[in-house]
């Protein structure tokens, strides 16, 4: 949905937490993204979900956008110290 609000500027929330599956023992990343001005929100599991809800508000190109390094389904991954 794109946003009738001046495209001068966006304000994002993006907030992210770990959930533990009871059964499997395991944890995932989850996380959502609010656009402040119009107060939607949208919730993912990958990266390429919050970079594409952004991408839809701003109206930006995704050509445009420098190159992430994200694969299309990048799971959220905690971080690894090497």
């Amino acid at each position: 949905m794109k946003s009738s609000l001046p495209r001068s500027h966006h304000l994002f929330v993006v907030r992210m937490w770990q959930e533990t599956d009871a059964v499997s023992a395991g944890s995932q990343w989850r996380g959502s993204v609010q656009h402040v001005l119009s107060e939607q929100i949208h919730y993912f599991t990958q990266l390429q979900d919050l970079l594409r809800f952004i991408t839809e508000i701003t109206d930006v190109e995704p050509s445009s956008v420098p190159d992430s390094g994200l694969r299309s389904h990048s799971p959220i991954s905690p971080r690894k110290d090497t």
